[in-house]
């Protein structure tokens, strides 16, 4: 293997973790504001759940 090919696949793989990290957060950011809309709609629509 060739250094600077080692070098260019080590970052594009901790390229690609932080990618990953940022898709986890974006995910996890996504459903918490789901599950506060959800919340907000079930409150304010509590009469037709109970």
């Amino acid at each position: 293997m060739q250094p600077w090919f080692r070098a260019c696949h080590e970052r594009s793989a901790h390229h690609q973790l932080k990618f990953l990290l940022a898709e986890i957060v974006g995910g996890i950011t996504t459903v918490n504001a789901l599950k506060a809309v959800i919340i907000a709609f079930i409150k304010s629509n509590s009469d037709w759940v109970a």
